[in-house]
C-alpha cells in the first residue's frame, strides 16, 4: 500500500485561518470551522489516530514546491508525520504551483510506487 500527495491541501485548518479566499468553499465542504478541528476530516487527527491504531499504514510520498501557497502547510504536515514516525518520502523543488511541476514529479511518484 502507498499514497502520494503532490502539493496537496494538507492543513485545512491553516487554509481556513490564513487564506480568506477559501473560507466559503471550506465551509461548504466541511461545515463549521470549529467542528472541523480534530474531526474525522482533519488529516492531523486522522494521522495521529491511525498511528495509535496499530494497523498497517501505507508508505507516503509528499512533494511540494517552495513557491506554492500551500508550501508552509505541507511543511507543517511533513513535520507532523515525521514526528509520528510515518514512512514518508518527502521532496521539494524551487518552483511555483504549475502543471509543469506536476508533470515532472508524477514521474518520481510512479517510480517510487511499489508497483508489481
Amino acid at each position: 500500500m502507498a499514497a502520494a500527495s503532490l502539493f496537496g491541501a494538507t492543513d485545512i485548518h491553516s487554509l481556513w485561518t490564513e487564506n480568506a479566499r477559501f473560507k466559503k468553499d471550506l465551509h461548504n465542504i466541511f461545515g463549521n470551522q470549529k467542528e472541523f478541528i480534530n474531526s474525522e476530516e482533519d488529516l492531523f487527527k486522522l494521522s495521529r489516530d491511525l498511528k495509535k491504531s496499530g494497523i498497517n499504514i501505507p508508505a507516503l510520498f509528499q512533494c511540494c514546491v517552495t513557491g506554492d501557497f500551500l508550501y508552509k502547510d505541507n511543511i507543517r504536515f511533513r513535520d507532523h508525520l515525521r514526528k509520528l514516525n510515518y514512512d514518508l518520502h518527502y521532496q521539494e523543488s524551487p518552483a511555483t504551483h504549475s502543471w509543469d511541476f506536476w508533470d515532472v514529479n508524477i514521474q518520481d511518484v510512479l517510480s517510487w510506487l511499489p508497483l508489481l
